[in-house]
């Protein structure tokens, strides 16, 4: 029986091309594997995500698509309780020095050593594209995958309970990846305009999901850094920020607002508040440098640029 397996396992490896889950087996004792062409293989888990149709997202607008009317926030400021050159010069070290968490783990491509750390119900690729971040939130667990052939942006988000145990929903974004303004080659795998998953938050079955590419706003006629609000029920767009609105590593969602920033090279920087039932611009605050990590703890709002930490106080009155 193990030289039987065996057998399959060297069968399948030869047989199929690179980077993708290539096939099953079963071992002696009745566990199912997945086999994949890199020579690795690993238990076959309750989340088969390739048996998961995709939802194909339509195409969006990249002109906003915010709600006239809708739940008012309530009334809030931001103040600037601290604003300091780096201390630390890695993100990570400025997290921990905080006490702050953002719980996501990156697997670039190539590179088999870091899906070491990937568990054991998560696939590493989906429709021939690999695994590139796994986002852990207190109700949801995300998953984005790349583009087949390409990681520089991430075209698929499966949305994943807390025990992760369970698909809620798998979603494909590539009508969002590229606006009709953009100047260059929609073809061209290498492009920067290319409009990839950064950040996922989910309450309550409404998704908020943002996208942006890596260059200059120009390259797409300022149609980049969107955040998208999505009701993962019936799969319907509430809402869409106006463009320039999220190119940060990460944005808060917090009571009646999404806090985001955006900014780049030559470009105005500016952390955001908007609406969370509207997408509306309730308030923004020019920064030094583009914010890379905006991260909330206790009442506090912890932004990271380029070479300055800010922290904000937040206050909120209702109406």
């Amino acid at each position: 029986m193990r030289s039987s397996l065996l057998l399959v396992v060297l069968v399948l490896l030869g047989h199929f091309g690179y980077a993708q889950v290539k096939g099953r087996a079963e071992l002696p004792t009745g566990e199912k594997v997945v086999l994949y062409n890199d020579k690795t293989w690993d238990y076959a888990a309750n989340l088969q995500l390739e048996r998961f149709s995709p939802f194909i997202m339509p195409k969006p607008s990249f002109t906003g698509a915010v709600l006239d009317s809708g739940k008012l926030a309530k009334y809030i400021s931001l103040e600037r309780t601290s604003y300091e050159p780096h201390r630390v010069f890695e993100d990570n070290k400025w997290l921990t020095f905080n006490n702050l968490k953002v719980n996501r783990k990156f697997y670039p491509e190539r590179r088999p050593p870091y899906y070491k750390s990937l568990h054991k119900s998560i696939p590493k690729y989906l429709d021939q594209g690999s695994i590139q971040q796994h986002i852990t939130d207190s109700n949801y667990q995300f998953l984005t995958y790349t583009n087949s052939g390409s990681n520089n942006f991430a075209r698929y988000l499966a949305v994943l309970n807390a025990d992760l145990d369970s698909v809620i929903k798998v979603i494909d974004f590539t009508m969002y990846t590229q606006s009709e303004a953009d100047k260059r080659n929609h073809n061209d795998p290498f492009v920067f305009t290319q409009q990839s998953i950064s950040w996922a938050k989910c309450i309550r079955d409404t998704l908020y999901v943002s996208h942006h590419h890596r260059t200059y706003s120009d390259s797409s006629c300022g149609q980049n850094g969107y955040i998208t609000c999505i009701d993962l029920k019936t799969m319907n767009v509430i809402w869409r920020s106006e463009s320039l609105m999220s190119n940060a590593q990460t944005f808060v969602v917090w009571d009646d607002f999404v806090f985001c920033g955006y900014g780049f090279t030559k470009e105005p920087d500016y952390l955001y508040t908007l609406n969370r039932y509207t997408g509306e611009v309730i308030d923004q605050i020019m920064l030094k440098n583009a914010a890379r990590y905006i991260v909330k703890k206790d009442n506090d709002l912890y932004v990271r640029t380029y070479d300055r930490n800010y922290v904000f106080k937040i206050k909120t009155v209702n109406r």
